[in-house]
């Protein structure tokens, strides 16, 4: 790839506990592989998770009626974390990742408490390997403004960067940047630029993409930074840690599911805005009764139709699913494209 250089490297998973507490290198029988984020950030991991273990069944959980998650104080997202924790455990999912660094920081001691037998899987700002590899010996992180404050980066960065100096940017609205789907907009650019500038010019050649969202903002980011400085992004290395963990896991039906506590219609969209693609087999349509679903109030139905793609082979199953947080969802899906269910990067994001 021309320009900066975008590196998935180990250093950016949470250390976690493996179902029943096994050893953390070890690989565990599980169920379905949960992944979720406040928004459609997470589809970046998402996408590295699919390429590693395509016969995986994956659910997709995105936290839409609350994003973002990094202006929010620790406790909401402490609550919001242990609610989709509880709906994804009850779905089957034995691997869990929590897909969002602002999660990861402020929820995941407490998500493992709560779920002692799920290994869980936290994403972790990538100072490890920027540290590493630095040569001028100043790195910076990229980070939600509540990433930024976090105690739990701080002790990120004493305990693998030491030796470097750490230049820490809170880049509020980033992440809602990238919900939105406008992500070349001059203004934008412009912003980029002022953030990236005085980092560039201090001798910074590892930029750490501190929040799952900003990999979909490399397109804008990349011309900045140029040869100067190198992305760092971690999305390999968790898919990676959940090769190691899967177990029967890895050896599903290749189902991919899509929920979203509020405007379901911005993950389709998403795929190809974001440049991901789900490999096509021509497989063919049909629809699936609704559910209820509901993860914020269990007695309180939420109306939730299901349009499923069904194909041969490895193709599998595709479902995109609707959770409403009260009362009755009325943006659902009416039809879905022709859609495999392994998730790719754009060509050379590599």
């Amino acid at each position: 790839m021309a320009g900066a250089a975008l590196r998935r490297r180990e250093g950016g998973v949470a250390p976690e506990r493996e179902c029943g507490g096994r050893d953390t290198h070890a690989t565990v029988v599980c169920g379905m592989i949960g992944v979720f984020d406040s928004g459609i950030g997470g589809l970046s991991v998402l996408a590295a998770i699919a390429r590693a273990l395509p016969r995986a069944d994956l659910i997709y959980l995105a936290d839409t009626a609350h994003l973002p998650y990094g202006d929010k104080d620790d406790a909401y997202i402490r609550r919001r974390v242990l609610r989709i924790g509880r709906h994804l455990v009850e779905r089957g999912c034995g691997v869990i990742v929590v897909a969002c660094n602002t999660a990861t920081a402020a929820a995941v001691a407490a998500f493992r408490k709560a779920f002692p037998d799920v290994a869980v899987v936290g994403v972790e700002p990538g100072v490890k390997p920027a540290a590493a590899m630095s040569r001028s010996g100043q790195i910076a992180v990229l980070a939600t403004t509540s990433t930024a404050r976090s105690r739990r980066l701080a002790q990120l960065i004493r305990r693998h960067a030491g030796e470097v100096q750490v230049r820490i940017e809170a880049c509020p609205g980033w992440a809602t940047r990238v919900e939105t789907l406008r992500l070349d907009e001059p203004d934008f650019v412009e912003e980029a630029r002022r953030h990236l500038a005085p980092l560039l010019a201090a001798g910074v050649d590892q930029i750490v993409l501190g929040c799952t969202h900003y990999a979909f903002l490399c397109p804008v980011l990349e011309p900045i930074v140029g040869s100067q400085a190198a992305l760092v992004d971690v999305a390999d290395a968790v898919a990676r840690q959940c090769v190691r963990l899967a177990g029967e896991a890895a050896q599903g039906r290749s189902e991919l599911s899509l929920l979203a506590t509020a405007d379901p219609a911005r993950l389709q969209a998403a795929l190809p805005a974001l440049g991901l693609t789900l490999a096509g087999h021509s497989p063919e349509q049909r629809a699936v009764p609704g559910r209820r679903l509901n993860i914020d109030q269990p007695g309180t139905a939420a109306v939730a139709r299901v349009v499923a793609v069904v194909g041969g082979g490895p193709a599998g199953l595709m479902a995109a699913e609707v959770i409403n947080r009260g009362g009755v969802q009325a943006e659902v899906y009416d039809a879905m494209p022709s859609v495999g269910a392994s998730c790719c990067w754009p060509a050379g994001a590599d």
